[in-house]
């Protein structure tokens, strides 16, 4: 009897992700970065689908060694965006540039060799070494069980929308993330299961709308609370600080523009 394809799906996911990883840990190229992490985001959807249909699925074995790779990927694309984003800032001011360009820099480089170090090794499991659980987890999948995942997934993110005028950053962030699982699990499982959990009803069908500007702001965002740490904890001097405060504005300004952007999409489809 041939394999699922649903299996033969994730069998692609981690071979591409192994494939990936220790090639891209020698050029560390932001743009492959982010595919790297994208491929990621999709395979970790997929086990919190199967955590979801089936409670006994080994969803913290199997994601941690690819949650690894991912943070630290993602530690890498962080500090060259803090890097692009203190470029970019209009009036910046000279001294605070020139402290914060290299402490930056020293923070990116450390960033690289942690991930290089995970990338480079042998560390992420082999397909051999998971089937069973997918396998196993895979006869769970029904359309009432899946359908169960997305109500599931609609009723966390409209809960969250239910008060968009008081959301902290944190669930902002969460918001985010069902968005995205939601919409890739929608396809994935459209493909491979017969069964279309139909859009999240109030939001946009093209997650697109929401995710440039919504991907801008988390970025921005990030960046100014990493600013803020920095700040506090650095023993730059007074000048530097002063321009780092400067800076620190700037970015929040930017910030709240792009939420309201954000924002106002949101409203206007409830």
């Amino acid at each position: 009897m041939p394999a699922h394809p649903f299996l033969h799906a994730l069998r692609k996911h981690i071979r591409r992700i192994r494939k990936g990883a220790p090639d891209l840990s020698r050029t560390c190229r932001q743009k492959d970065l982010h595919e790297l992490r994208v491929e990621l985001k999709r395979f970790r959807a997929l086990l919190r689908l199967l955590r979801h249909v089936d409670p006994e699925f080994p969803y913290s074995k199997v994601n941690q060694p690819f949650k690894l790779l991912f943070d630290q990927a993602g530690q890498v694309r962080f500090w060259q965006l803090q890097v692009k984003l203190l470029e970019k800032t209009p009036g910046l001011p000279t001294l605070f540039a020139n402290r914060y360009h290299m402490y930056t820099h020293q923070r990116l480089r450390r960033a690289r060799y942690i991930f290089q170090e995970t990338a480079q090794h042998d560390a992420l499991p082999r397909w051999r070494e998971m089937k069973d659980f997918f396998q196993t987890s895979l006869k769970r999948c029904n359309p009432g069980v899946l359908e169960g995942y997305f109500n599931s997934s609609r009723e966390s993110a409209l809960r969250i929308v239910g008060h968009l005028g008081k959301t902290r950053p944190a669930e902002r962030h969460e918001f985010r993330k069902i968005l995205k699982e939601y919409h890739l699990n929608r396809q994935f499982v459209s493909k491979h299961f017969d069964f279309d959990p139909g859009p999240m009803p109030g939001l946009p069908a093209d997650v697109s709308l929401l995710d440039i500007p919504f991907g801008q702001w988390h970025d921005l965002q990030a960046a100014g609370a990493q600013l803020a740490e920095d700040l506090k904890t650095q023993t730059w001097n007074a000048d530097v600080l002063t321009g780092g405060a400067y800076v620190l504005r700037v970015w929040k300004k930017q910030e709240r523009a792009l939420w309201q952007e954000v924002r106002s999409v949101l409203e206007r489809l409830l």
